[in-house]
């Protein structure tokens, strides 16, 4: 067994942290993909789910290792974010929200990054159910910049101004930045 084998020896490579608010409906899908991810690549991992003022029964259907952290009080999704990874064994944390379903290639082709040890977090090209890109990619702004997204000047004269995250040059092919936000690092 995959699973059984990859944690009597000591290979956990990978925890997933997992914050349940209101969004519980969609934890199962969430949770498979990812595990499914994992075992595409071969990458052991382990789980470490929050509910956050909310209950949650066992995820009896993942093969995967599984520690539930329950949080009587709605403590903020940094916060718990933060007891997670203190929980976590693995080399590598995997962040990310239960609405996100991850492809099957998706951990395979991050995880060729972790060799580069100057790299602190890596992030995922993320579309929305209809195949909408997700804007994520956060380089360092200029005063022109936030003025922009703080203003919402793009959103009045799309035409003339483009948002300062919207540039489709930076989802092309994977590269350092200086920022990602998303709901899934």
């Amino acid at each position: 067994n995959f699973y059984q084998s990859s944690m009597t020896n000591n290979k956990l490579i990978s925890t997933v942290v997992v914050v349940v608010e209101k969004d519980k409906k969609f934890l199962k899908k969430c949770l498979l993909s990812l595990e499914k991810a994992a075992v595409s690549a071969n990458i052991p991992l382990e789980f470490i789910i929050l509910p956050n003022g909310t209950n949650l029964d066992e995820p009896a259907y993942l093969k995967s290792p599984v520690k539930i952290i329950t949080l009587k009080d709605n403590i903020g999704f940094g916060t718990a974010v933060n007891l997670g990874i203190d929980q976590a064994r693995g080399k590598f944390c995997i962040i990310t929200c239960p609405d996100v379903i991850t492809d099957k290639k998706c951990i395979k082709n991050l995880f060729q990054h972790t060799k580069n040890e100057s790299v602190a977090i890596i992030g995922p090209k993320i579309t929305d159910v209809n195949g909408q890109l997700q804007n994520t990619i956060l380089p360092i702004p200029t005063l022109g910049q936030i003025f922009l997204e703080q203003s919402y000047l793009y959103k009045i004269f799309p035409r003339l101004l483009a948002s300062p995250l919207s540039d489709k040059k930076l989802y092309s092919k994977s590269h350092y930045t200086d920022a990602v936000a998303a709901i899934w690092w």
